[in-house]
């Protein structure tokens, strides 16, 4: 679609108005009147065009945006390399940077990412195996969290 603008839409509408005010005589008594009211009705329908085409273009940004986020949240749900204390430490932080950078779209999911993640001492070193199993279930749960995100879209 062409993208004319309010001046654009208001030139073409100006054309109209132009032809049509040929066809209307100057020697009726009602001819200012008719005048005068085309003229408020054209400027009136390139205002509501103007403002349909602008909440359009907001909502078409807004969801690019969120296009954007869910292919990011894809790439980062990709398959990696969980096998050591550190590759899972990396990809729980990976994630949680992921969710801080976007937390105006999802507040809430990052402050329960960034407190399960507290809670299960995700950046602490590994003490024993236990510690290095509740790092396989910080890991994964952040990894199906990510996978959520990515597929919003209900695909």
């Amino acid at each position: 679609m062409i993208d004319l603008g309010f001046w654009g839409l208001f030139g073409i509408f100006g054309i109209f108005a132009s032809i049509l005010s040929l066809f209307i005589s100057d020697n009726t008594k009602w001819a200012k009147w008719i005048h005068a009211a085309y003229s408020a009705f054209i400027v009136a329908l390139v205002l509501s065009f103007s403002t349909y085409h602008e909440s359009v273009k907001e909502k078409l940004s807004e969801l690019n945006e969120i296009k954007k986020i869910e292919r990011q949240a894809e790439s980062l749900s990709n398959p990696r390399d969980l096998s050591t204390h550190g590759n899972m430490v990396g990809y729980s932080l990976a994630v949680l940077a992921f969710l801080e950078k976007h937390r105006d779209k999802y507040p809430e999911t990052y402050a329960r990412a960034k407190e399960f993640c507290n809670n299960s001492k995700c950046t602490g070193k590994p003490e024993d195996i236990s510690h290095f199993s509740d790092m396989q279930d910080v890991s994964s749960t952040m990894r199906e969290l990510i996978r959520g995100i990515s597929t919003l879209d209900g695909q």
